[in-house]
C-alpha cells in the first residue's frame, strides 16, 4: 500500500510504461489483492484505475505468468460478494475489470509464456500455478524438475496430479 500510495503507482502507469515499471505494478498489485494485516487494496483510492490499465497492458503483450496471475487474482477478488473490499468500487468499475481481467486470460498467447516460464528455475512456481487456472498440464515440467533434481520440493505438486493413466 505504501509503495502504491506514496510512489505514486497510478499516475505512472498513466504515463509510458517499460518491463520494469510493468512488472513492478504487478507485484504491487498482487500483493494489495491478496491482502494481509496491513492495508489492502480496499484501502488504495486509485486501485480500480491502476488495475485498469495495468491489465490492459498485460492485454497488449502478456509476456509473464506473474501478469496472468494479476487477472486471476482480480477474477477472484470481483467474484466473492462477500468481499468487502471493492464495495465501493462503482458497479462499472467492478464489471470492467473483471470484462478486462477475462479478456487478458482468454488471450492465445498464455500457453506459450507458461511453457517458457516454467523451464525456469525463477518463474516455475508462478507459471505453474497459471498452468493449473488456465487448464494446462504442467506435470511434465514437474517431472523433469525431479528428474534433474530428486530433492527438489515439486514433489507434492507432482504427487497430487498422478492419476491411473499417469502410473506405469
Amino acid at each position: 500500500h505504501l509503495a502504491a500510495t506514496t510512489g505514486g503507482l497510478a499516475d505512472a502507469l498513466d504515463g509510458p510504461v517499460d518491463a520494469e515499471l510493468l512488472e513492478g505494478a504487478v507485484g504491487i498489485l498482487r500483493a494489495l489483492v491478496a491482502g494481509g494485516p496491513a492495508e489492502d487494496i480496499g484501502d488504495y483510492p486509485d486501485a480500480p484505475r491502476a488495475l485498469r490499465r495495468t491489465l490492459e497492458l498485460v492485454g497488449a503483450a502478456p509476456s509473464t505468468a506473474e501478469q496472468g496471475l494479476l487477472a486471476h487474482d482480480v477474477l477472484g477478488l470481483l467474484a466473492d460478494p462477500e468481499d468487502g473490499r471493492t464495495a465501493h468500487w462503482a458497479p462499472e468499475a467492478r464489471e470492467g475489470l473483471a470484462e478486462l481481467a477475462r479478456s487478458v486470460l482468454a488471450d492465445p498467447a498464455w500457453p506459450a509464456v507458461v511453457e517458457a516460464e516454467l523451464r525456469s528455475d525463477e518463474t516455475f512456481w508462478a507459471a505453474d500455478q497459471l498452468a493449473g487456472e488456465l487448464g494446462i498440464d504442467s506435470f511434465p515440467a514437474l517431472l523433469d524438475r525431479l528428474r534433474r533434481d530428486p530433492f527438489d520440493r515439486s514433489w507434492w505438486n507432482a504427487v497430487r496430479r498422478v492419476d491411473a493413466a499417469r502410473l506405469p
